[in-house]
């Protein structure tokens, strides 16, 4: 806790920001989009500390530090949850108090073909470093594999082919534990089970990439055993972060 403690004091920024807009994505998930202070800059991957009372919590940046006038977050909204209240009764146009930035699962500055490997919510740090990198004309593959339960959780789906259109090596491919008709961007299984399958498929040379695992721990964990013990996945490649 005092490392905590001492780490918000000298290490990251206080600083408000005004809500612009609210967006419903599923039932209970929304992306919140906030006026960006002008000395406020961060890196894809970190993540802000909301301060509310009562306790804070932590959320990462979902959107790329080159939009200079906003950041967004995607929060999942837990009901009867300090944060699920905020979030529902927080207004466009109200103020919010944040620490920040902070973290270390960060986008490595190097030009190898990558892939993001990310269950749930913990999509956010991923959506910011996608972005980043189509926005700066990154010239490798880039390969996102997300998994879900089931169709209904699916968000984001409209935003992914437009990056595509923009950025032609950028693919993605939802990972559904429920079963469906397999079609397109939708396939069954778990993350690891799906990009193996399509790795092979497409005869990926998987010591060539680089990955990024973002989920919860128990799924961090079970990813990185995976491509390390079945793909062969050097440990140095694999950058992760559990929520």
């Amino acid at each position: 806790m005092l490392y905590c403690y001492i780490a918000r004091k000298f290490f990251m920024k206080k600083f408000k920001a005004k809500l612009k807009e609210r967006e419903r994505l599923t039932s209970d998930t929304f992306l919140f989009t906030y006026s960006r202070p002008k000395d406020f800059d961060f890196k894809p991957g970190q993540f802000l500390t909301l301060i509310l009372k009562g306790g804070n919590r932590s959320y990462s940046i979902a959107s790329t530090p080159t939009l200079r006038n906003k950041f967004e977050l995607l929060v999942k909204i837990i009901p009867n949850g300090l944060a699920g209240s905020y979030f529902q009764e927080i207004k466009v146009g109200d103020t919010s108090t944040f620490f920040g930035p902070g973290g270390i699962f960060t986008l490595q500055e190097n030009k190898n073909p990558k892939v993001f490997l990310v269950t749930g919510i913990s999509v956010a740090p991923i959506r910011s470093m996608i972005q980043y990198l189509c926005k700066n004309n990154f010239p490798r593959a880039l390969y996102l594999f997300w998994g879900m339960r089931s169709k209904s959780e699916i968000y984001l789906e409209k935003e992914w082919k437009e990056i595509k259109k923009e950025c032609g090596q950028f693919n993605f491919t939802y990972c559904l534990s429920n079963k469906i008709i397999e079609s397109g961007n939708f396939q069954n299984g778990y993350v690891q089970e799906v990009f193996q399958k399509y790795s092979e498929s497409n005869q990926l040379d998987v010591k060539d990439y680089e990955f990024y695992i973002c989920g919860r721990g128990k799924n961090v964990s079970s990813i990185r055993e995976f491509l390390w013990e079945e793909m062969g996945v050097n440990e140095d490649m694999m950058h992760y972060e559990k929520s």
